[in-house]
């Protein structure tokens, strides 16, 4: 070895060494960070490192120089990875360009080989490197520094045979051997990781189980001071985790015995004095921090150190008011339960599911029943039950236990002990607690004989008002086909001698007209007007009577277009009509039937024409607006109005406010507003003043009339 070259060795041994601070700085303080940042400061570090082992080497020959930059390459591939070692790679082969001489192409190719060998070993060993032993980092620098002298062979032959000669036994010996080594240190650098890993895991696990269990935990040291608590014992003890370390567990863990006036305990200073477990008995009560005493139950177990002394306590401690408040409650329930049983107006029996074996019964029960209360434990209620009732009655119970008969209870038949029958009302109701399969249940009975007897009694009248219903129901249909009968003599036999009074009328005028002179042709003018009229009046009143009759047809009526049609037909027929504005706004939709609502608009805005239609400049409103419940229609006009003293009058059959000299009409028209109205559900009104104008209006259910509507009357007379 060349003079020099043991200095040299030992430098760069020394720069090794500071790759493996290097690398201990990655796996602790940037552990985790694989950022490319933090990739390439750790490529830079071992390139630095590199650079100065280049700088330290020793001249075997005029451009021919020797370091451990191999060793460092290698062992950076293996545990740094690919980006620090291309780094790292890339500033030494730059600085060993950048030396030149006769051995700088087998320079960089020792580089180059040097990290490429390593990041195989890596991909090869990666999620193992903890696990790497020394014989396998030997073989990883044998495999480097063989490759390192196969390299020379890129020298002239006789420069490579003599370097070769020079450094092959050193390199061969010595260089795996400072692979493994530094090797070695990355590899229990990366197990006491795992280890502390580990370790600090366990504690997470252990600091979990004891932060995450319901109980209150704590922890002391050989001398009873606190060294864990977890959020259970803070709220139990009221103390904070960081206040209470440290204090002596009396101090933060305050036991006594329950009741005034009473001792405290220590049961946590009995173990560590006697290294055995002891419990916290009931009857024991914990004095928090702050509010008062709860009842606990709970353990305290020794820690044993390894020469088996006691060094410390483990304290598990239950609050206990949660479970009092239970058995208070049950307690009560208990007392609700005697006294159900003990009371004296219904019969009480705690029954057995399975069998319907009476268990126990109060005092009521027998007396329903007509036994001695002795008497009825053991029997069950096949042996009350007549054998016509057995199966309905036990299917009934078994339902209303099952919670498949929507009503609570049921009318049952018993037998008393005399024979007599005895009608009770029964409700029954499942014992069970909680998690557990209900095996007997309460039944409760109420005497109902008597309510029995007025149910028949009331089933008998009912029966007679039926019959009786029936007969009237016959009578009024009888009436109703009367009543069509006389509607059609109306419509057919009263019409024929009124057209023939109108039609001889006006023959005697056309042909016998020049005959008469002007009282007999005004006379017979007087007799076919009336005929008119009265056929008019005819119709008028058949049309009131099928209003109250007809079935309706319902649906969805546009409330606008009919009170539009009812505006063209009034400005046609209704004299002077075409003078008259409109003024329509957009109606709500209705629910009804469309015919009659067509005839509530023809008979409301004709009127509103008709009284109009004289004045200066006549004009009719229609609006519609939805309030509440309800569609509220309106139809207001200028004309002639009325008198709201005789309002009570306007919507009465043949009631007229004006004179028919004045104003056509036959009183009718109103009053057939207000019946369709009516059958809807619904109701009219009317406001006006002499000479102002008049608003009628009507209002419609929003969801049509309530069910079962009913027809205002069934002939025209009602």
């Amino acid at each position: 070895m060349p003079d020099g070259a043991f200095l040299a060795l030992v430098h760069n041994a020394s720069l090794l060494l500071a790759m493996a601070l290097v690398y201990d700085l990655a796996t602790t303080r940037w552990w985790g960070d694989e950022s490319r940042l933090r990739q390439v400061a750790v490529g830079a570090a071992i390139g630095g490192i590199g650079m100065a082992l280049m700088l330290s080497s020793w001249v075997l020959e005029p451009g021919i120089i020797f370091d451990t930059r191999s060793i460092l390459l290698g062992v950076a591939g293996l545990f740094f990875g690919t980006l620090p070692t291309a780094i790292a790679m890339v500033m030494t082969a730059a600085l060993r360009l950048w030396q030149g001489g006769a051995a700088t192409p087998m320079g960089v190719s020792v580089i180059v080989a040097s990290g490429c060998i390593g990041l195989a070993w890596r991909h090869r060993r990666k999620p193992a490197l903890a696990d790497l032993e020394l014989k396998e980092l030997y073989a990883l620098g044998v495999a480097v520094h063989v490759a390192m002298l196969a390299l020379t062979m890129t020298l002239p032959v006789e420069t490579g045979l003599r370097v070769l000669a020079g450094i092959g036994f050193p390199v061969i010996v010595i260089y795996p051997a400072a692979t493994a080594a530094l090797g070695l240190l990355m590899v229990n650098r990366l197990r006491r990781k795992r280890d502390a890993d580990q370790l600090r895991e366990s504690e997470e696990r252990a600091r979990a189980a004891l932060y995450g269990i319901g109980d209150a935990i704590l922890a002391t040291d050989e001398r009873a001071c606190v060294t864990r608590l977890n959020r259970a014992a803070e709220s139990l003890t009221g103390w904070l985790e960081p206040d209470a370390v440290g204090r002596p567990v009396r101090e933060v863990l305050r036991l006594r015995n329950e009741g005034p006036g009473a001792e405290e305990v220590d049961p946590v200073g009995v173990v560590m004095r006697t290294g055995e477990m002891r419990t916290i008995e009931r009857g024991t009560v914990l004095v928090p921090w702050e509010g008062a005493p709860r009842p606990v139950l709970g353990s305290v177990a020794p820690i044993h150190a390894a020469d088996a002394s006691v060094s410390g306590a483990i304290v598990v401690v239950r609050d206990q008011t949660a479970e009092r408040a239970r058995e208070a409650a049950a307690r009560e329930r208990e007392s609700v339960f005697r006294a159900l049983f003990d009371q004296r107006s219904i019969g009480v029996a705690h029954v057995e599911t399975a069998t319907g074996r009476l268990i126990r019964v109060n005092e009521r029960f027998a007396e329903i029943v007509g036994y001695r209360q002795e008497e009825l434990v053991g029997l069950s209620f096949s042996d009350l039950t007549d054998p016509v009732d057995r199966e309905r009655d036990r299917e009934h119970v078994v339902d209303l236990l099952d919670g498949r008969r929507p009503k609570g209870s049921i009318d049952l038949r018993y037998v008393r002990k005399d024979g007599s029958f005895v009608w009770v009302t029964a409700s029954v109701s499942p014992m069970w607690a909680p998690g557990d399969t209900s095996t007997t249940h309460i039944t409760m009975i109420l005497d109902v004989t008597e309510r029995k007897g007025a149910e028949a009694r009331m089933a008998d009248l009912n029966a007679e008002l039926e019959r009786r219903v029936a007969r009237r129901t016959e009578l009024l249909t009888e009436a109703n086909r009367e009543l069509e009968a006389f509607s059609y003599s109306v419509s057919h036999d009263l019409r024929a001698p009124l057209r023939a009074i109108d039609g001889f009328s006006r023959i005697l005028v056309q042909e016998k007209g020049p005959q008469l002179d002007d009282e007999g042709r005004r006379l017979l003018g007087i007799v076919s007007g009336n005929a008119r009229k009265m056929g008019q009046l005819i119709d008028d009143l058949l049309s009131f009577s099928r209003s109250s009759r007809a079935e309706m047809r319902r649906t969805q009526v546009d409330m606008t277009a009919l009170a539009r049609a009812a505006f063209a037909d009034a400005r046609q027929t209704v004299p002077s009509g075409e003078r008259v504005e409109l003024k329509l706004a957009d109606l709500p939709l209705a629910h009804g039937d469309p015919d009659l609502l067509r005839q509530v608009w023809v008979n409301l805005v004709g009127n509103a024409v008709k009284f109009s239609a004289l004045v200066e400049r006549p004009v009719v409103e229609i609006e519609g607006t939805v309030e509440e419940r309800r569609i509220v229609y309106r139809v207001r006009d200028n004309g002639a109005g009325f008198d709201m003293t005789y309002v009570h009058k306007l919507f009465g059959v043949f009631q007229r406010l004006h004179a028919p000299s004045e104003f056509a009409g036959t009183g009718v028209g109103l009053a057939l507003v207000k019946r369709i109205v009516t059958r809807h559900g619904g109701d009219v009104a009317a406001e006006g003043a002499v000479g102002r104008g008049a608003t009628f209006s009507f209002w419609l259910p929003l969801a049509g009339p309530p069910s079962g509507e009913g027809r205002v009357g069934s002939s025209m007379y009602e």
